[in-house]
Formats: structure tokens, sequence, C-alpha cells
């Protein structure tokens, strides 16, 4: 899951009409307000963990929070996008806005979030069907609802997070880079595999998955999701090598 934010901001000509110290202590009970939501501990019935064992809270949790702490809030999604991962991924992107008021001043921040789903493709007979070039043909996506309403989901809450500081203590020290071992173990997987076949079949080479796990791409929150699809590339080649050598080598 991939997510970026804008940098909030707070108008200036809220602050018209009011004198230094005032503003000063405007501020001042803005950074207090964020203290002491930052500090609330989330109750541990609350705290849940995905399949990579990444700790995480609900947004329905993170909603009570915010209206508790910050009523009048709202969230507005401003745009819907797809885009190709690679030959059989595609990424549901969400730009959504957090509008809310501290102590009275109107802030906004800007949020976007990912969601990746695998394409579907067309059989027949059980059969992929293929078209004249010998390429799959997609029929859609898997669960096409269910990654727009995760990737909203994903873009709330991590709007709630970021300007709001709502669940610090479960989000703020997640650490989600690979260690040795796992980078090590994922490298591993991808070797064998022909770089050209890789590029034919998957949309990528060794090259680029190398890079996936070197650069951070691939990581603790994605980690199993990958694993399995590297093993799922691997299998395939094994399946294919001998035949897919032989026509490339006559």
């Amino acid at each position: 899951m991939e997510t970026n934010s804008s940098v909030q901001t707070i108008p200036q000509n809220q602050l018209i009409g009011y004198k230094p110290d005032e503003i000063k202590e405007f501020l001042k009970s803005i950074t207090d307000q964020h203290r002491l939501v930052s500090n609330i501990p989330t109750p541990t019935n609350e705290v849940k963990k995905d399949f990579n064992g990444m700790e995480y809270v609900e947004v329905s949790y993170m909603r009570r929070i915010a209206n508790e702490q910050f009523p009048g809030w709202s969230f507005t999604v401003l745009s819907y996008t797809t885009h190709r991962v690679d030959k059989f991924e595609v990424a549901f992107t969400v730009h959504g806005r957090l509008t809310w008021y501290d102590n009275g001043i109107l802030r906004q921040g800007d949020m976007v979030a990912s969601h990746a789903n695998l394409f579907v493709y067309l059989k027949k007979n059980g059969v992929a069907v293929e078209d004249e070039a010998g390429n799959k043909v997609p029929s859609g996506y898997l669960s096409v609802s269910n990654a727009w309403k995760s990737a909203v989901t994903e873009c709330q809450k991590k709007a709630f997070n970021s300007y709001m500081n709502i669940a610090d203590d479960v989000y703020r020290n997640v650490d989600v880079s690979l260690d040795e071992k796992e980078r090590t173990e994922l490298l591993l997987i991808i070797q064998p595999i022909s770089s050209r076949w890789l590029e034919e079949e998957y949309g990528e080479t060794v090259e680029s998955m190398n890079d996936k796990v070197l650069s951070g791409t691939i990581n603790k929150s994605n980690i199993n999701a990958s694993r399995r699809k590297m093993n799922t590339m691997l299998e395939d080649w094994n399946d294919n090598k001998e035949q897919w050598e032989k026509d490339n080598n006559s």
C-alpha cells in the first residue's frame, strides 16, 4: 500500500486582526491539542494485526476520536485514478482531503493512498484466451469495489494519523524496512529466473525485482504478498523453462 501527503497550512486571513501575542497563544493551543491527542493510548482491543504482522487500527476508531477531539471535521475524495503496476497488477489510487478545526482555525490536508489489485484474464473452457500476439486477454479486475473501498479507507486513516495525530502510539514507530535475512531470501527466489522470460510474461526483469527489494518498495507491509508473487514467478518459470529455452535457442 502506497501513501503520500501534502503540507498542511493555516490560511493567513484567519489570523488577520489578532495581535502577535494572541496568534502565539492560538498556535500554542494547537500544539497542546495535538500533543494531547498524540498521547491518548490506543485501547489494546482496538489494535489489530494484518497478515504481515503489522499493527493497525480500524477507521471507525479513528473517526470516533476525531469526533471527540476535532468536531466538525470532514473528508472528501477529490479524485480516483488507476495505473498499471506490472503485467498482472493495477493500482487503484485515491486523492482525498481532510478538513478540520484546530481550536477554531480551519485547516486542510491532502493525502493520496493506493490499493493494488490483480487482473482477471478471460478464459474459455478453463484455458486463458490469447490474442494474435500470444498475450493473455484481460477481462477485468478482482473485487473492484473492494479495491476502491480499501484505498479510500487507507487514505482517510493516513490523514487522521498525519494531521490529527490519532493512534500515534500505533503508527509512529513502525519500521517497515526488510532485514538482511528477508532481503536475501527474496533475492534468491528471483535469481534463477531468466530476465527476458520474466519481462515477456510479467512485465518485470530480474533487475527491476531486485531493485524493488533493495530500494524498500517491497517491505514488511507487503512482504508476504510479494513473496507469494515471486514464488509464483519461479514456479511458472520452472514449468516453462525447458520449452522457452528450446524455442529461444533454436
